[in-house]
């Protein structure tokens, strides 16, 4: 199930805003799935926590006919593989490594994803000091030099 809802969201979301380079984020992922030595990478961890949220309510969204109230009242089983985590829990995992993240390509990446579920998620309180964490993270990395 993960690859079906990694593939929805590099398929239907990556490409209205890249953030993350397909080939990349895979090989990342299948050295976690298979469980090859890597470096702790919360930026990357963030960012496939968020890519399965992004990616699961693509899905619901599109089952539902797109609209936020018929994806709450959708039955989760009866669209993904029983026993998927909603994308609220994606979004939570996601919210538990975002303390650790780094000053960081992978970290400036996941704020983006961040950014966007909040958006999506109609959270608009809280994205403007997201959108300053993001400004001050790519600042730091150097990207405002030409």
């Amino acid at each position: 199930m993960t690859t079906i809802i990694v593939d929805v969201y590099f398929g239907k979301l990556n490409h209205h805003r890249p953030v993350l380079q397909q080939a990349d984020f895979m090989r990342n992922l299948n050295a976690l799935y298979d469980r090859q030595p890597v470096a702790y990478d919360p930026g990357f961890l963030c960012c496939a926590y968020l890519v399965l949220a992004l990616g699961t309510m693509s899905e619901l969204n599109k089952a539902a006919g797109n609209t936020m109230e018929d994806v709450r009242s959708t039955n989760l089983e009866k669209i993904l593989t029983p026993g998927w985590p909603e994308h609220e829990e994606f979004f939570g995992r996601a919210l538990a490594v975002k303390p650790d993240l780094r000053m960081t390509i992978s970290s400036l990446q996941a704020l983006i994803l961040l950014h966007w579920y909040l958006y999506t998620e109609r959270q608009q309180r809280s994205l403007w000091r997201l959108v300053g964490s993001l400004v001050r993270v790519a600042i730091e990395l150097g990207l405002h030099h030409d």
